[in-house]
This record gives C-alpha cells, sequence and structure tokens, in this order.
C-alpha cells in the first residue's frame, strides 16, 4: 500500500510566540509533517524539523537565500509568515509614507517575494483587529502593512490566507506600550483622540500598562461579544491553534480569526473606519504594493 505524502510546512520565523504556537499547531494536526523554520539568528527553533538561519526578512535577497537553502526538499504545502515590525507606538493618523514603508519592507512585501520565489500551495500572514479604537491609537504606520496582506487575501483567497489574533501579552505588545508612554508624556502628538485617550488613562488611576491591556480588552468586547455566548477572555498564544488547524484542514476562509475562546471565519475584510482610506490615499496613492 502506498504511503500518503507528507506534509511539508515551511514557518518563517518561528522563535517567535506567535511562532511557536504555530508550530505547535502544526504537529498538533499532522505528528508527522515536517516542519521547516527560518530565524535571522544562529539558533535552533524549537519544535522545527530543520532550522535555516541567518534568512533575515530585511534583506531583499531573502526569498533566493532561503530557496538555495531548502529546494531539496521540494514544494512547500503551507508557508507561514510570522515576522512583524514597524514604527509603532502612536496614532495611525500620525503615520507618514516613510514610517509606513519599515512595515511594509518587513511584513509585508518579503511574503509576496517568497510567494515568487518558492513553490508553496497555501501561504498564512498574521494580522490584528487594527481597526479598533485601541489598536488605532497604537498601532501606528505598521497597520498599512497588515491592510497590504488583507487585501492580498482578498485577491488571492484560494493562495493566502490570513490569521486575525486578539492582543496578547508578549515582548513586542510591551514595546508598544512603552512607546506610547513616552509619546503622551512628552506631548508629541496633537489629536482630540489622542487627548482623549491620554485623559481617560490620568483618570483611570492604573499603572499605564494595565490601562493600555484593558482598554484593548474593553474594544475587542464591546465589538465581537454580541457574537458569541461563552464569556470574553483576554487571547493567550495557544488561541491561534485552532486558526491553524483550519488552515491546514483546508478551510477556505480566507480570514481566520481568534480571540480568546471566540473562533469565527470570515470571507471579506470589515467596513474600514473612514480614516484608513483617507490615508491610503494620502500615503498610498498608487495602491498598497
Amino acid at each position: 500500500m502506498q504511503s500518503l505524502p507528507i506534509m511539508k510546512v515551511l514557518v518563517i520565523g518561528g522563535s517567535s510566540v506567535a511562532g511557536q504556537s504555530t508550530i505547535q499547531a502544526i504537529r498538533q494536526f499532522d505528528p508527522k509533517a515536517l516542519i521547516l523554520s527560518t530565524t535571522s539568528r544562529d539558533e535552533v527553533v524549537s519544535g522545527a524539523d530543520e532550522t535555516v538561519t541567518h534568512i533575515d526578512a530585511m534583506d531583499v535577497n531573502m526569498a533566493e537565500n532561503l530557496r538555495a537553502k531548502i529546494v531539496h526538499h521540494g514544494a512547500m504545502d503551507f508557508m507561514f509568515y510570522m515576522p512583524a515590525y514597524g514604527k509603532v507606538g502612536f496614532p495611525v493618523m500620525q503615520s507618514t509614507r516613510e514610517d509606513a514603508e519599515v512595515g511594509m519592507d518587513f511584513s509585508y512585501r518579503p511574503i509576496i517575494r517568497v510567494l515568487d520565489t518558492i513553490e508553496i500551495g497555501t501561504a498564512v500572514g498574521f494580522t490584528g483587529f487594527y481597526w479598533l479604537p485601541s489598536l488605532v491609537m497604537t498601532y501606528g504606520a505598521l497597520a498599512f502593512a497588515k491592510i497590504a496582506m488583507e487585501e492580498l487575501a482578498v485577491k488571492m483567497p484560494d493562495k493566502f490566507k490570513v490569521i486575525r489574533a486578539g492582543m496578547f501579552m508578549s515582548k513586542s505588545i510591551r514595546g508598544i506600550s512603552i512607546l506610547l508612554q513616552r509619546v503622551m508624556q512628552k506631548d508629541l502628538v496633537d489629536h482630540p483622540d489622542f487627548h482623549a485617550y491620554k485623559k481617560n488613562w490620568k483618570a483611570s488611576g492604573q499603572k499605564f500598562m494595565d490601562f493600555f491591556a484593558d482598554y484593548a480588552y474593553d474594544k475587542e468586547r464591546a465589538e465581537f461579544g454580541t457574537k458569541f455566548s461563552t464569556p470574553f477572555r483576554p487571547t493567550d498564544p495557544a488561541d491561534l491553534m485552532p486558526s491553524v488547524g483550519r488552515v491546514l484542514a483546508g478551510e477556505k476562509g480566507p480570514f481566520f480569526n481568534s480571540i480568546g475562546d471566540w473562533h469565527w471565519v470570515e470571507e471579506q475584510m470589515p467596513q474600514l473606519p473612514p480614516l484608513f482610506g483617507e490615508m491610503k490615499k494620502q500615503l498610498y496613492p498608487e495602491g498598497l504594493e
């Protein structure tokens, strides 16, 4: 009897918090899967069968370098792209084209280069609920890379999927909160919504990290709570695993959403607040590419 082919999965940036949850979900879905993971450093990625070191998303030759190191494995069934870096810690409406380009170059364009260079069945990127008021105040110019990713999923739903996750605690989230607090303390942003955000923090009597998290959780609960009978709880990295499993199982999507115990699938992007359309037209009149 002929054995079934082994599922081959490429995880770019597998040592990240989300990357480790993704690898765990792949292993849970198919214990025999071949998992290749990249890292920009010289270290072994936990859970991966093979680690490809010194792969830097900012290197324009990244895709070619990666292909040369894994070509002997043949085509990949899935690719999960984890790297997320950009100018954050300030309101989206304060973004400049220069700021947005940082996120596009690190968090979006490498996906396109990999898809153009390596044979991949289904590719997956990770975003968040960047249109909620809590993230509008904090996500900065990285929002545009996330929008570009979601527009790609709409354009190529059979080839590219998106996993959206609620906010979970990580080094990057703590870093964003520190940057945002500095911006507020130095009054670097003059915008009425931002002034209201700062006023609410002062009135709360909370440490800023606690206010930052509670405000984000409150907005997630308010936006999506009526969809579910189970109570809200903050997202944990392990909550990404069901969405990864659904992608691996071949569900259409292309948007797989996870907030705590809440999991749902959507076919389209949400109706974004007018701010995003105005900023896109201002910063990227030619479109996000």
